[in-house]
Parts: C-alpha cells; structure tokens; sequence
C-alpha cells in the first residue's frame, strides 16, 4: 500500500470514528430524575445522587465559571460531561451541552 493510500485510509477511520463518537454522546444525553428527597443526574457514564439533606446552595448562574482544566470526563464542541477545574470554584461535575446560559450551580455541605 502506497503511502498516500494510507493516509487516505487513516482519514477516512479517523472521520468514521470521530463522527460514531459525537452520535454516541448524543445518543447518551443527560438524564435528570427527581424524586421527594434526591436528584440525580446522569450522562456518558457520569453522574451523581444529590440528597436534598446535603444540599447547602443552589442558584441559577448566567456565566458559567472558566473552566481551568478538564480532569476527566470529555469536552466535544458545547458538550463538557465529567469532572473539570473551575476558576474561583475549583473541582466540580459538569453536565452541560450548551453554551447558553443560564446554568445551574449546586454546593454541597
């Protein structure tokens, strides 16, 4: 196989990839359940159980805190699910899918 060959087959799985990738996260979106004492949030292998008992704030945000790191999780287009370093907020779980605000911003006690 000639060079140029391969790296037109590289390409094309990489694009292939890529793109089975994106539908997939879309595919696996973020699911909100509540119920009379707990929240819970999920999304690509994500998530998290918020008791209302440990819950010491929760507020509407119409900038989202810049994120300093992402430590782990995925951060595709909009899409930031995972765990990631804030500025002036410092480690936190995200589950967003657009840049719009405004976003929802809990702390525990």
């Amino acid at each position: 196989m000639t060079h140029i060959k391969t790296t037109q087959l590289f390409s094309i799985l990489s694009i292939i990839f890529i793109a089975l990738f994106l539908s997939s996260c879309k595919a696996d979106a973020t699911k909100i359940s509540i119920t009379d004492n707990e929240v819970r949030i999920s999304g690509y292998s994500y998530g998290v159980k918020i008791n209302v008992e440990d819950v010491k704030e929760i507020k509407l945000l119409d900038r989202m805190p810049r994120i300093v790191i992402r430590t782990n999780g995925i951060a595709v287009g909009a899409t930031r699910i995972g765990r990631f370093n804030l500025e002036n907020t410092g480690r936190a779980k995200l589950f967003l899918h657009s840049r719009e605000a405004p976003f929802i911003l809990h702390r525990k006690k």
